[in-house]
Formats: C-alpha cells, sequence, structure tokens
C-alpha cells in the first residue's frame, strides 16, 4: 500500500511540476487554430529600404500555430506537427469587456517551455495576430524585420 500511494504521490508530482500557464479568462482569445497568411520581410543590404512579401502560395508551405486551453502552443508545417512546447506568460496585456470583440489590441510575450531565450511576441486583434520568430525570423543579415502575420481559423 505504502508503494502505491508513493508512486501515486511521485506521479502527480511530475504531472504537477511542469511550469506552464493555462489559457482562462481574458487569455481565452488566444485558444485555437492560427493559419500563416503572409510574411513582410524589410532588408538594407544596399543601402535602400526593401521589402518582399512571401505567403504559402509563394513558399509552397503552410504554417499554423495551436494554442490549448491547457497551456500548450503546437507548430505545424504543412499539417504536420513539428513542435510542442508549455506556453508561460512573460506578458499578457489584453482588454477585457467594454471594447469591441474584434477590435481588442492584443500584446503577448510567451517563453515556450519556460525559457527566455525561446520567447514568442504576439501583437494584434482576435482575428489577426503578428508573431515574431515564426513562421520566419531573420534570413540573412541584411533582414532587419519581419512581420508574419497569422489569422485565427473559425
Amino acid at each position: 500500500m505504502k508503494k502505491i500511494l508513493l508512486l501515486l504521490g511521485f506521479g502527480l508530482l511530475l504531472l504537477f511540476s511542469c511550469q506552464k500557464d493555462r489559457l482562462s479568462k481574458e487569455k481565452e482569445i488566444l485558444v485555437g487554430t492560427w493559419d500563416w497568411d503572409y510574411s513582410k520581410l524589410f532588408d538594407n543590404c544596399d543601402g535602400f529600404i526593401h521589402s518582399q512579401e512571401i505567403n504559402p502560395a509563394t513558399e509552397n508551405d503552410t504554417y499554423q500555430v495551436e494554442f490549448l486551453k491547457r497551456g500548450i502552443i503546437r507548430f505545424y508545417k504543412n499539417d504536420v506537427l513539428t513542435a510542442e512546447h508549455n506556453i508561460v506568460f512573460h506578458y499578457a496585456e489584453i482588454p477585457e469587456g467594454g471594447i469591441v470583440e474584434s477590435n481588442k489590441e492584443i500584446h503577448v510575450i510567451l517563453h515556450l517551455d519556460g525559457d527566455e531565450d525561446k520567447a514568442l511576441t504576439i501583437k494584434g486583434t482576435p482575428k489577426e495576430m503578428r508573431f515574431s520568430n515564426y513562421p520566419f525570423t531573420y534570413i540573412n543579415d541584411c533582414t532587419y524585420g519581419i512581420r508574419n502575420i497569422l489569422k485565427k481559423r473559425y
């Protein structure tokens, strides 16, 4: 009996020791699947500012981000799961009530698996968000800005 209680206690400790934040209350606005719409890249390799837009048609790839209510984020490429992480909120500015739902300005910084070196910044509205570092990050030394736009799937 003592062994069973010890194993049960150890199992519960493992279950609850993983650091993650649930998506409850105002954070539930993130729950669901977000599809990559396009990315705008800015560079100045030759001293002039240039911008280029890429999208699923130009890249022949699709990307999705799925937020689960239990505090998990999943990343997909061409509908294949490529990564899964626990979500730890470093910063969250999500207005509650009083504002038209579709126009809420949201700003969130997540640490994937609690690691501040794996940060993801998200800004936008409940329908369209700009993601830093996903699906694209800096491509070369000349790239000084990327806007990855993902839209919520309904």
